[in-house]
């Protein structure tokens, strides 16, 4: 597995500017920060704290891992080693040596990127593909409101239709120039703004909000729903998959199974459903049991909870269509994204070495899984 090569259909990769030049900093700026201890400083005190209580996480394990590895360490990471790693990370940094990490260790083909900070664009090295990210455009139907990457879709796009009906046509153009310009997909992360839990579009109310100064909860979430309903159809319409992030955010009407009437109402539109819905898997497998215009994705589970993934991912295998489950990296750094292959990999051994042991699986089966599930699916959906 460990030589195959990899298609990852999400990336949060940051910019030069932006990446972390420290070990703290590194271990500051990922998953691994999401850890809510206090006295997470950069002191002695801080960092035994971080390490103790860490030890047993999932973000931390496979990014101590990966910089192990990459940092080409002879001892695990701790707080005898801790000056030893920062000096070799420090060493390590150049935004040259983190693209080889994706290229060479990693082993990418492509990396599917949603730059939340820049919605649509990429960054200039051949690896990368972008997908276009709509949240802004779901939750902000003036010009003062923004998602929770502070990105309003009318200053960011330079948007200027006066009614709604001008304004869905501009978007949808918005996005042809975005497919032609390299975007692969839309992503809609909305559970940081606000329930998937979408109701029947209404057109005609959407329409009175539009553009408003002010608007209650009621008609945001109204307005929302049907500009969501609008680019299902657009992207339908213009041939590119929807990824949903469902599960973990705000954890407010993030279950997957809210989007049952959506998915029935648009079955032309390519439902790609990140993280496999976690905590909410179970609801996952339920709608890729009942609609083919569902795909599950793995990103992000892995890091989570390998126990999870697995189980995941078995449960998909036996329910579902072999070429249906991708993985992407969903990290920020080159060394971060080595730990979440890292995972991905123990996930997926452990899940298919179970199957192959037990007899239902063969490991003809199983080798073709690794293929699927690594590049050959994403390849697929997203033409890349």
């Amino acid at each position: 597995m460990a030589e195959e090569r990899v298609v990852s259909t999400h990336s949060h990769y940051f910019p030069e500017a932006w990446q972390p030049r420290t070990l703290y900093a590194f271990l500051s700026t990922g998953y691994v920060s999401w850890m809510p201890l206090e006295g997470k400083e950069d002191t002695k005190a801080g960092r035994r704290l971080i390490l103790e209580q860490m030890a047993a996480k999932s973000y931390y394990v496979w990014a101590a891992k990966a910089l192990q590895e990459v940092l080409k360490q002879k001892q695990p990471l701790s707080e005898k080693t801790w000056a030893q790693y920062d000096e070799a990370y420090r060493s390590y940094y150049s935004w040259e040596n983190s693209l080889r990490v994706l290229k060479q260790q990693c082993r990418y083909e492509r990396v599917l990127l949603d730059p939340f900070w820049k919605p649509g664009t990429s960054h200039d090295e051949a690896i990368f593909t972008p997908v276009f990210r709509i949240n802004s455009f779901i939750v902000a139907p003036n010009r003062v409101l923004t998602d929770h990457s502070k990105v309003n879709p009318f200053k960011a796009f330079g948007l200027k239709a006066t009614t709604f009906k001008d304004y869905i046509d501009e978007c949808q153009a918005l996005v042809r120039r975005k497919k032609a310009a390299g975007a692969v997909a839309l992503k809609a992360a909305v559970p940081y703004d606000r329930g998937i839990d979408f109701a029947a579009p209404n057109v005609k109310a959407a329409a009175k909000v539009f553009g408003a100064k002010r608007v209650t909860a009621k008609e945001l979430k109204l307005y929302g729903d049907t500009v969501f309903d609008q680019f299902c159809r657009i992207a339908a319409e213009e041939g590119l998959p929807l990824q949903i992030h469902t599960g973990l955010g705000l954890l407010q009407n993030s279950n997957p199974m809210a989007l049952r009437d959506t998915i029935v109402r648009h079955p032309k539109t390519k439902f790609v459903l990140f993280h496999g819905g976690f905590p909410y898997m179970d609801e996952v497998c339920g709608l890729v049991h009942q609609y083919v215009n569902v795909y599950p994705d793995l990103c992000w589970l892995p890091q989570i909870s390998p126990t999870a993934a697995t189980t995941f991912i078995k449960m998909i295998l036996e329910i579902g269509l072999l070429d249906r489950l991708t993985w992407g990296c969903d990290t920020f750094s080159g060394i971060d994204t080595y730990g979440a292959l890292l995972a991905l990999r123990h996930s997926l051994a452990t899940a298919l070495a179970d199957m192959v042991d037990s007899g239902y699986l063969s490991r003809k089966t199983a080798e073709d899984v690794i293929l699927a599930v690594l590049r050959l699916n994403a390849k697929k959906l997203y033409g890349v």
